[in-house]
C-alpha cells in the first residue's frame, strides 16, 4: 500500500474515532435536558445512549475487517 495512502487513511481513522468521543460526551451532558424537552424519564434518555454505543461497536466490529487487508 502507498506510504501517503496509509496516512491519510490513518488520519481519517483518527478523525472518526474522535468524532465518536466527541458526540458522546455532547450526549452525556445534555441527558437531563432531552429528557425534559422530550418529556419522558431520565432512564429511556440513557437507554437510547447504551443502545448508540452498542450500535457504535457494532459497526467498528463489521467494517473493522473489511478496512484491514
Amino acid at each position: 500500500m502507498n506510504q501517503t495512502i496509509s496516512k491519510t487513511l490513518l488520519l481519517i481513522l483518527i478523525f472518526i474515532t474522535a468524532l465518536a468521543l466527541l458526540f458522546t460526551n455532547i450526549f452525556l451532558t445534555s441527558i437531563g435536558d432531552i429528557a425534559a424537552e422530550f418529556d419522558t424519564s431520565y432512564g429511556s434518555i440513557t437507554m437510547t445512549l447504551s443502545a448508540y454505543l452498542i450500535f457504535t461497536a457494532l459497526i467498528q466490529i463489521l467494517v473493522g475487517p473489511l478496512v484491514v487487508p
